[in-house]
């Protein structure tokens, strides 16, 4: 009973879970016939082309893409040790906000940083979530008890073990916990942090700055980036699922980009 009731109280830890699952399961066992990156791109993967065409929900859809069934594994973890306890401390709302927040700060961080290249997981929003729980405990003094140290020690190493996985995004790692570490400062009510919190604000308004040049400084894709196979393969699965005139649009934007017309001729010639 009380695991049903805890359940209950940490509604957004359990649907992340579920649709998590749920995807990942989409994403490996529906007869698409259409390559695994596309596939997991078709589901809401991070995927520079397409973000700049114009599908920016990418940054936050991103979250809930698995492929491998142990990356999935290890970010469930995760997210049961760090969501259930901070959605139960902090209130679901919160709770949700520090969540998609981190996942769009790791986003953000992967898009200015990196070229053009396909991501997915959780892992950034759920380094926002440590980053949180890690200068919340510090600040109220919970790390001095061993019961809490223990907890937050196995957390971390659930986390770390993440990082020991193939083609991580570090990038996106260390953009959601910086993330995760502003939210906890900016939404703590903790008298000593509510003194810096104007110190906070203009450090989030510098980052944002600099963020925001670094991405205006990002949004192209380079020549030998451009996966033009894979780009088709999406859109012709959009027009087959229903969505013509949108495949037609994004393949408009895309042509855009790399100044040809090939994506609409491959489009209207099938």
């Amino acid at each position: 009973m009380s695991n049903i009731r805890s359940y209950r109280r940490t509604p957004v830890t359990t649907c992340s879970m579920i649709l998590c699952v749920l995807v990942f399961l989409c994403v490996n066992f529906l007869p698409l016939k259409i390559s695994e990156g596309s596939k997991i791109i078709l589901y809401g993967a991070y995927y520079k082309t397409f973000i700049i065409a114009g599908e920016w929900w990418r940054l936050l859809t991103v979250g809930l893409v698995h492929y491998s069934l142990w990356h999935l594994v290890m970010n469930m973890m995760s997210l049961v040790n760090l969501g259930r306890f901070l959605e139960m401390q902090y209130g679901s709302g919160k709770f949700l906000s520090v969540l998609a927040m981190s996942t769009i700060g790791g986003s953000v961080f992967l898009f200015a940083s990196k070229g053009n290249t396909i991501a997915v997981g959780l892992s950034g929003g759920l380094y926002g979530l440590l980053g949180f729980m890690l200068l919340v405990l510090t600040k109220n003094g919970s790390l001095k008890h061993p019961v809490f140290r223990a907890y937050m020690f196995r957390t971390i190493m659930v986390n770390l073990m993440i990082n020991l996985l193939p083609g991580i995004a570090y990038m996106a790692h260390l953009g959601g916990f910086l993330t995760g570490v502003l939210c906890a400062l900016v939404l703590s009510k903790d008298p000593d942090i509510l003194k810096i919190r104007i110190h906070t604000l203009i450090a989030s308004l510098v980052l944002a700055g600099f963020l925001g040049y670094r991405v205006s400084q990002k949004m192209y894709i380079r020549t030998d980036e451009r996966y033009l196979g894979t780009d088709i393969e999406v859109l012709r699965t959009y027009r087959d699922l229903g969505l013509r005139s949108y495949s037609m649009h994004i393949a408009e934007k895309i042509d855009a980009q790399y100044d040809t017309i090939y994506l609409e001729t491959a489009l209207k010639e099938d």
